[in-house]
Order: C-alpha cells, then structure tokens, then sequence
C-alpha cells in the first residue's frame, strides 16, 4: 500500500504509474484539474475508486473524470448520514450595512454594474467573470474590476457582521467555533477584533500545526481563517460555524458545513451564515446553499 499526495502521485507518475492494480483517489474532484488529471491518464490501475463529499465542481469539470473513473455510482444525501454526522442546524443571518458602507457600496457596485451593461457584458457563470477579467486590461475596464473588488470588500466586511461575532463568541463561549472568511484579510481582521488565531495560506506549516493542536486539545477555543479550512482538515470537536463571507461554490459551503459535523456524544452543531442585505451577497448565498437542507429563514442580527 502506497499512501500519496495528489502534487507526488503527479510527479511520480511516469515512474511509478504501472506498479499499482489499484487506485483509490480521495477528494477525487481535484483530479479533474489540467495538472492532476495526468495521474488518471498515466496510471495504469485497472481497478479505480473515486471518493468525494462534493463532487461537482464550479466548472462543471468532473465530467472529465468518467472516462477513468467510471461516473458516480453511488450518493448518500444527508437525511441518509444521520448515523455517520452529528445534527446541525443552519441559521442564515441577515445584517445591515450602515448608512456610509451603504453609499459606498452603491457607489462601487454602480461603477461596475455601468460598465458590464455598457458592453452588454454577461456573467452567468465563472468563465464568464474570467473573460471580463481578461478584459479589463484598460483603464475603464481596470476601474470596473477594482469597483467589484472593492463593493465585494465592503459587503464583506460590514461592522454589523463583526457585532455578530462578536454575539456568537459570547453565546458559545465554551465551544470549539470557527470562523470562516472568503479572503485573508477578512480572517486577519476577525483576528485582531477578538484576539485570536488566524489561519490563512500565509501561516507558516509549524505554526498552522501548532494552533491547530491546540484547537484539537482544547487550549484555544477560536479559529479564524480563510479558505485554508474549507478541506482536508480534521477538527472533530468544532461545532460551531460562522460564515462570514464565501463564493457561491455550493462545494465550499458543504466542506465548511463538514467541517463542524464530525459525529460526537450529544452533539448538536450550528453554522451562521452572514449575509449583507441589499448586496450581491443575498444571490450568492442563494446559490452555494442548493441542496444543503435545514436551511433557516432570515432574520436580523441581534
């Protein structure tokens, strides 16, 4: 038995491709990427398992993977995971931004919205958002980028989320909780409002282990971070969730869900989703959470 990551099977896959009968690929999503995609070629398994909590991608690219994987032949929804997952409850948060973020937001979002109608621009999925992208190498189009950027940044970062948190932290004071963020400085922000550990790509691997013993042992109760937590991270005693900010990928939505319903005595786990109303955020979140069931109205924030 050979246990690999997907950056070394890739590297050794010339070499060691035709030593194994079998090939068991975990997170198998990630091999439909142009790069990893190679190991599926050039290993010459016969026999093949593909396993993955969240198998359709953004992209639509697993669809690339049934010529080596077969397609998916087996699902368990989550009614029929009772047995293997704590229950959870979803609470979707509604904040306001306030009078200034709100100006600034429109302000922002009408520099951007101006420009895609100018040019009849359309953005119904990602590789529509990568062709604007790849125009906006002129001024007009740079200054539409940057508008996005900077509405996304404010919805974001709204002060009425950090007033959740910060009623979140209280509430469940005596609980493992993490806080989730689409971008690092949201993370690092969260970090130095309430005085606890940020995780995000820029953590150095001893130090992200080290926080993260202690998270496991108990020595710290808090997490903030980035999308560095969204997989491939064990923490079987989180059990709260706040979402503060996230893509539409309704992928990232179910990991971060998995990422506080590891089974435990008793265990009754929770996830606030925070959304700005009145910003492109109430579509995103409509989006991501297609199919994750106990999904709770919105309310406003206490």
């Amino acid at each position: 038995i050979t246990v690999s990551t997907y950056d070394s099977a890739y590297l050794m896959a010339e070499k060691l491709g035709n030593r194994f009968k079998l090939l068991i690929a975990d997170e198998v999503h990630h091999m439909a990427s142009e790069q990893y995609s190679q190991i599926a070629k050039m290993f010459a398994s016969p026999y093949r398992l593909g396993l993955s909590a969240t198998y359709e991608r953004t992209d639509g690219l697993q669809e690339l993977l049934a010529p080596y994987f077969g397609g998916k032949i087996f699902e368990m929804g989550y009614e029929e995971l009772r047995d293997y997952i704590s229950g959870f409850e979803i609470k979707k948060v509604s904040v306001e931004l306030s009078d200034t973020e709100e100006e600034e937001y429109n302000h922002y979002r009408n520099i951007f919205l101006s420009y895609i109608r100018r040019y009849n621009i359309s953005l119904k999925g990602q590789f529509d958002f990568q062709n604007f992208i790849r125009r906006s190498w002129n001024r007009e189009g740079r200054e539409a980028l940057l508008a996005w950027r900077k509405s996304r940044q404010i919805a974001f970062n709204a002060r009425a989320k950090l007033e959740f948190v910060r009623y979140v932290l209280s509430k469940h004071r005596n609980e493992k909780t993490l806080i989730f963020s689409e971008d690092t400085d949201t993370a690092y922000l969260v970090s130095k409002e309430f005085l606890i550990p940020a995780l995000t790509y820029k953590t150095p691997g001893k130090e992200r282990k080290m926080y993260l013993d202690y998270f496991r042992e108990g020595k710290i109760l808090k997490l903030s971070t980035s999308r560095i937590l969204d997989e491939g991270v064990d923490v079987p005693d989180a059990s709260v969730a706040v979402v503060i900010s996230g893509s539409g990928s309704n992928r990232q939505f179910k990991q971060r869900l998995g990422r506080i319903v590891r089974p435990g005595k008793d265990k009754q786990a929770v996830m606030y989703e925070l959304v700005a109303s009145g910003t492109g955020e109430t579509g995103t979140s409509r989006r991501r959470g297609k199919g994750v069931p106990n999904r709770a109205s919105f309310r406003k924030a206490e």
